[in-house]
């Protein structure tokens, strides 16, 4: 089982710096993770497509229609970092934590969450996310520029390889066909 202290301490490991055995230990290491590690974390999630982060949702539409230019407009999920393309709403942005659309409702929504619960994470996306946190912590704890840049390399390339392999995961979605080609036909 990954616990949220041990991809801590891998990202700790990473830059040479002290292990903690909470976020609440009263020193350097655990107030600096505590303070980076939530937004690391969705940083990470809203970079990539992560196939353990991907939920669906139906959502209906709210009874107040925006102001002007859209019909509709739904609440996104409070667990929402990142909105994935789907192909049966063409025309849509969003605008706070609500979506504006004219498609009628339900809205049904392709999103990446926020993972509260360390052991949902793919094992490619605990390692990308430790080097990551790495990043954000080497100098604040090190004052080292060169263990924040190897943190960087090694950043660059696990996400490389575990991009890689969640992209096989995924089957290729066609998107949807533009009006005026239809027409054309």
């Amino acid at each position: 089982m990954t616990s949220k202290v041990e991809i801590a301490n891998l990202a700790l490991g990473k830059i040479g710096a002290g292990t903690i055995t909470s976020f609440s230990d009263n020193s350097d290491e655990a107030r600096v993770v505590s303070r980076f590690y939530a937004p690391t974390m969705r940083a990470e999630l809203r970079s990539h497509p992560w196939s353990c982060a991907r939920k669906r949702v139906r959502l209906a539409a709210l009874s107040d229609a925006p102001v002007f230019g859209f019909s509709h407009q739904y609440q996104l999920p409070s667990d929402c970092v990142r909105i994935l393309p789907d192909a049966t709403v063409t025309d849509w942005q969003v605008e706070g934590r609500r979506i504006l659309t004219d498609d009628g409702g339900p809205l049904d929504l392709v999103y990446i969450a926020e993972i509260s619960d360390p052991n949902d994470m793919d094992v490619l996306l605990v390692e990308a996310f430790a080097c990551r946190l790495a990043m954000a912590l080497a100098e604040r704890l090190t004052q080292s520029n060169t263990k924040r840049e190897l943190a960087r390399q090694e950043y660059k390339e696990t996400v490389a390889e575990a991009r890689r392999i969640n992209a096989f995961e995924r089957v290729a979605i066609d998107p949807p066909e533009a009006p005026w080609l239809s027409a054309m036909r």
